[in-house]
């Protein structure tokens, strides 16, 4: 379990992933993501389990308040088959009062020192399988949607609108939606999860860990590299040709348009060109 401050959110969240990693929640079968977005981009999950089903977790620390808990929750709830809220002890009976049953409640435990040891399980809660298109395949891009619908047997133009692509789903099994959509969300995050767990301390997660799962910092470690790559140049004199007579050099021409050549371009008009 990470030695963290109860404060910090990352810490919050290294320690409850040292949590979830001991109960066997994040085996080779899951993918961890942080901060994803629901929504429209209107909330975004401090984290999300994807193993068979949709777990989302919202953190509450000593430092923030309950003001904006129940919109929070209540918008999870559309797009999560389960949801648990982690919070620090004084907000403990205040959300089991205002949370419906099926929400998990854990408690954050630190110990005298004030670093966080281990959680509390307040509440199980249970899982709520969502079943509506709309939030189902709301995780998805569109244009993988649209291959989706197609190879279960329908026509589906990518310019369609996602209301009219999901009126196309309504006759597709809710069981191939959910695996079309947990597939799609652990290809998409497999690569940052695998670099978050061969890269994270190998006791204990830190706070500073947590960074590793972001997807963004991982692309630009990659253009990084390939910027970093000496460009490639090819002689490409061995494959030329005996030039045309008639063979006109438009090198000087396309430049003016931005393309640039430092060797001559030859064209042959076609009322020149040999028979």
């Amino acid at each position: 379990m990470a030695s963290l401050s109860i404060k910090k959110e990352d810490s919050i969240k290294a320690a409850l992933i040292d949590w979830l990693i001991e109960r066997d929640e994040l085996n080779d079968n899951a993918v961890l993501i942080n901060e994803l977005p629901i929504a429209n981009f209107s909330r975004r999950v401090d984290l999300a389990v994807v193993n068979g089903k949709l777990h989302a977790y919202e953190i509450k620390s000593d430092s923030d308040s309950l003001a904006r808990l129940e919109g929070q929750i209540s918008t999870y709830r559309l797009y999560f088959d389960k949801v648990t809220l982690v919070c620090a002890p004084k907000f403990t009976e205040k959300a089991l009062s205002i949370l419906p049953t099926d929400i998990e409640i854990l408690e954050i435990k630190k110990n005298n020192s004030g670093t966080i040891n281990s959680f509390i399980k307040k509440r199980r809660g249970h899982t709520c399988k969502i079943s509506e298109d709309n939030f189902i395949l709301s995780f998805v891009e569109k244009k993988e949607i649209v291959k989706f619908v197609r190879k279960n047997g329908y026509r589906c133009h990518p310019s369609e609108i996602r209301e009219n692509i999901y009126n196309l789903t309504k006759n597709i099994s809710i069981e191939k939606k959910r695996n079309f959509t947990i597939n799609y969300l652990k290809i998409k995050y497999k690569l940052s999860f695998e670099n978050f767990i061969n890269n994270k301390n190998s006791n204990s997660t830190s706070a500073e860990n947590v960074s590793l799962l972001s997807n963004n910092k991982i692309k630009r470690n990659i253009n990084k590299v390939n910027k970093d790559e000496e460009p490639k140049h090819i002689d490409i004199s061995v494959y030329q040709k005996p030039i045309n007579s008639y063979a006109i050099d438009i090198s000087k021409n396309l430049s003016l348009i931005g393309i640039k050549s430092h060797t001559p371009i030859y064209i042959i008009p076609r009322n020149k060109i040999a028979s």
